[in-house]
C-alpha cells in the first residue's frame, strides 16, 4: 500500500524464459539474456524520490516541467517473469520504458548505477539506458488523494 496525493501505478513485465509463448508475446516484453533481479532492485532505488527525469523523457521538446516523484519501484520475480511496478505522481512520455531499459542495462552490466545518477543529475539522454519495448507496459491504477491498495499482479 502506498499513500499518495494523486498518483499513477505503472507496470512493465518481461518474459525471461527462452521459449516465448504466444500469450506472453502479447502482454510482456521478451528478454533473452538472464536478468539479475538483485541488481535491478539496487538500481531501482536510484529512481525513488523527486528528480528531474529529463533524460528519461522521449519528448526532446518537452515544454512542461520534467520533475516527477517516484514513490516506489517494486521488482517481482517468478520462474519466468520479472515485473517492475512503478508508483509515482506522474510519468513523462516513454519515462517508464526508459527507466526499464536503464534497469535492464544495469542488470546486464552495460550501464552502471553511476550512469543512472548522472542521467538524473545532468539530464543527458545518453547516460540513460535504451527505451524498452512497449510490450508488457500498462497503466494499472490512478489514485486521487487515496491510498493505492491494489498492486498490479
Amino acid at each position: 500500500t502506498v499513500s499518495c496525493v494523486g498518483g499513477l501505478l505503472g507496470h512493465w513485465a518481461v518474459w525471461t524464459h527462452t521459449a516465448v509463448e504466444y500469450f506472453h508475446r502479447i502482454r510482456e516484453a521478451a528478454e533473452k539474456e538472464a536478468i539479475d533481479a538483485e541488481l535491478l532492485n539496487k538500481a531501482a532505488k536510484e529512481f525513488v524520490g523527486t528528480h528531474d527525469f529529463k533524460a528519461f523523457c522521449g519528448n526532446k521538446k518537452m515544454k512542461k516541467s520534467t520533475v516527477r516523484r517516484i514513490y516506489q519501484i517494486d521488482i517481482e520475480e517468478s520462474d519466468s517473469e520479472i515485473s517492475i511496478v512503478y508508483t509515482g505522481n506522474g510519468f513523462l512520455q516513454n519515462m517508464v520504458r526508459i527507466m526499464a531499459g536503464s534497469l535492464i542495462d544495469v542488470a546486464h552490466n552495460r550501464k552502471s548505477m553511476d550512469d543512472i545518477r548522472e542521467a538524473l543529475l545532468e539530464g543527458k539522454r545518453t547516460s540513460a539506458g535504451f527505451t524498452a519495448s512497449p510490450d508488457g507496459l500498462y497503466l494499472c491504477d490512478v489514485c486521487y488523494g487515496q491510498e493505492i491498495h491494489w498492486l498490479c499482479k
